[in-house]
């Protein structure tokens, strides 16, 4: 059984598909990877000074360093939480899985007994 599902009193329609979750969450390591080369991308871009050394260029990295240096900040953050979101979701789709996997064990040993 792929979904997951809880109706009824006390439940507000609650769906999971896990495989596809767990499909979904794979998806995550390209975007963590692309949010770290953008990152690199732009401190190495900032690094090699392209406004140039002349009183213009120095001014122009004067304003413009800082904020490319704090995007950078940034896209190294949004990759990091880009790896725990994954992660979270994998180990969310194995979790509903298992519990998946649990209860029709149980349901199908109970009817042996019964």
């Amino acid at each position: 059984m792929a979904a997951i599902a809880m109706t009824g009193p006390g439940h507000h329609g609650f769906e999971v598909d896990a495989e596809r979750l767990g499909q979904r969450a794979s998806e995550f390591d390209g975007l963590t990877r692309r949010a770290a080369d953008i990152a690199r991308a732009l401190r190495e871009s900032v690094a090699s000074s392209p406004w140039g050394d002349d009183e213009v260029g120095q001014a122009f990295d004067g304003r413009h360093r800082a904020p490319a240096d704090e995007a950078a900040g940034v896209l190294d953050g949004l990759s990091g939480g880009l790896v725990g979101m994954g992660q979270a979701l994998s180990r969310a789709a194995e979790a509903y899985t298992a519990g998946d996997e649990s209860a029709q064990q149980a349901i199908t040993d109970a009817g042996r007994e019964g």
